[in-house]
C-alpha cells in the first residue's frame, strides 16, 4: 500500500499525487481482485484522476534517457522532481 499524498515522477515527465488505493473487485471468474493506484496530475486547473493497477504502475519502461526504470518514481518533494527532470530530460 502507499500511502496518500506522495509525489511520483511519470517517465514521461508529468508529476503526479497518489490520492489513494483500493481493491478493485473484478466480474469476470478469470481475473482476481487487484489494487489500483488512484492518482492525479499536479497542475493547476487540473481535476481529472486516474487508476492503475500497482503492478503496471511499478512496471519499468524505457525513459527518455535510454535508461529502464519503474513508470512512475516516487519524489521527496518538488525541488527533487525539478532535479530528476534537469537530469533525465
Amino acid at each position: 500500500m502507499i500511502p496518500d499524498k506522495r509525489l511520483f515522477l511519470h517517465y514521461k515527465g508529468s508529476l503526479y499525487v497518489v490520492t489513494g488505493t483500493r481493491l478493485n473487485a473484478s466480474n469476470h471468474a478469470t481475473e482476481s481482485d487487484q489494487e489500483l493506484i488512484d492518482y492525479a496530475p499536479i497542475s493547476p486547473g487540473t481535476s481529472t484522476e486516474f487508476s492503475r493497477p500497482r503492478k503496471e504502475f511499478f512496471d519499468l519502461v524505457k525513459w527518455p534517457d535510454g535508461e529502464k526504470r519503474m513508470r512512475f518514481v516516487q519524489v521527496q518533494d518538488l525541488a527533487h522532481a525539478a532535479y530528476l527532470y534537469r537530469t533525465i530530460f
